[in-house]
């Protein structure tokens, strides 16, 4: 038997019975309830219960990076956030957002109980933590829409259930696109909550030890912590994450809600404004449909008013020989654009990564055999371009 809805032999079907009977304490928070979506478990396991169960529950502590470890010289617990490995796509196609949620909502009860603890211990009231953010290749990949939605409803579920909890938060490593990320999320975070953000230079192990004892510090961050078998990363109190394997995956795209969208019909045009936030931002504008065609096009820059940009933009009009126009006065273009392509193969709507790289054209987007009009959104994305020019890229 294949193991699917309705192609399942007496065992087969037992096993599911007991498999949803074993997972009632998390059913409620999981993605889909049905048998579909139990069975894919089951048969990547060969219908085999323990390991079926243990693979749904320990996805996200597996690969959920972050651990707590070590004291500060006050006695307030250390918790420790690793972002360059931390494969957020992987952990929301392979669980619910509610999951995610869930386990940070438990890590935050766990310091709050160490908190109680240290008190006791200490004989003097400690009731806040001490916050380091390793920020080392923090990238595009951890600025996917859903990604940062996630991050954003954990920030507001920390500051609406444990206020003041926050002691200090360090940022370690903080590449360059650090500030566009910081920007993404920092409206969630209450202004007392903000001044005790603090971004550290080349010299943070110096500063680290200011605040720390180096005897509680893990030996790759300064200090000379090791777990018992020597390891400088303390894994055995750090989840360093990784990337989710693939067979993990029970979902392959998620339902994205934009702030604001709109229709650019054909002759017409709008002006959108964007906050330029460093030289070299790309302005993506992903494809919300499949089957989604391109008409030649030309590339441009964006013209550059005080703090933001303006880019009034016109659909194509297959009757001007399918010309990508541009309300306002025409820029100097950057670049002869590449030879046009009739068709673009289609790929799933909302994929938020574009599998066809290095196209970064100004053109209008039309849907083969629907009428010629388009729903766009855009988002800011680093980009690798020179500090004097910003281009849109296309996202479909």
């Amino acid at each position: 038997m294949s193991g699917r809805v309705g192609d399942l032999s007496p065992r087969q079907a037992e096993a599911l019975a007991q498999f949803r009977e074993n997972l009632q304490d998390v059913l409620p928070s999981l993605p889909s309830q049905d048998d579909y979506f139990l069975l894919k478990w089951l048969r990547a396991r060969c219908f085999d219960l323990p390991k079926s169960e243990a693979m749904l529950r320990k996805v996200i502590r597996k690969y959920m990076s972050g651990g707590m470890c070590g004291y500060d010289r006050e006695g307030s617990p250390i918790w420790y956030e690793i972002i360059g490995p931390l494969d957020a796509k992987g952990l929301l196609f392979s669980a619910s957002k509610q999951d995610l949620l869930k386990n940070k909502f438990r890590d935050c009860e766990v310091l709050r109980r160490e908190c109680e603890q240290q008190s006791q211990k200490l004989g003097k009231k400690i009731e806040m933590v001490l916050m380091v953010y390793d920020c080392e290749g923090l990238g595009l990949k951890h600025l996917w829409k859903p990604a940062v939605d996630t991050y954003g409803e954990l920030l507001s579920m920390f500051e609406e259930n444990y206020p003041e909890s926050l002691k200090r938060l360090f940022i370690v490593k903080a590449p360059k696109i650090f500030p566009v990320a910081y920007n993404l999320v920092k409206h969630f975070l209450s202004e007392d909550t903000r001044k005790k953000v603090v971004v550290l230079g080349s010299n943070w192990k110096e500063v680290l030890q200011k605040y720390i004892d180096p005897g509680q510090i893990p030996v790759e961050y300064g200090g000379t912590l090791t777990d018992p078998d020597g390891d400088p990363k303390c894994p055995s109190k750090i989840n360093y994450g990784g990337d989710v394997p693939q067979h993990y995956y029970v979902r392959d795209q998620l339902a994205q809600q934009y702030e604001h969208t709109v229709v650019v019909n054909r002759g017409s045009s709008h002006q959108v404004e964007y906050e330029i936030l460093f030289p070299g931002c790309v302005l993506r504008r992903p494809a919300l449909r499949q089957h989604l065609q391109l008409p030649p096009c030309q590339e441009g820059e964006l013209q550059r008013g005080g703090a933001a940009a303006r880019r009034c933009l016109r659909p194509a009009d297959p009757e001007a020989g399918g010309q990508a126009q541009r309300g306002g006065p025409q820029p100097r273009p950057l670049a002869t654009a590449p030879p046009p392509r009739p068709q673009v193969p289609p790929h799933t709507a909302g994929d938020p990564e574009d599998p066809r790289p290095g196209r970064r054209l100004l053109c209008a987007p039309r849907m083969a055999g629907s009428p010629p009009s388009s729903a766009v959104a855009g988002k800011m994305e680093k980009g690798g371009l020179s500090p004097q020019s910003s281009r849109t890229e296309a996202g479909g």
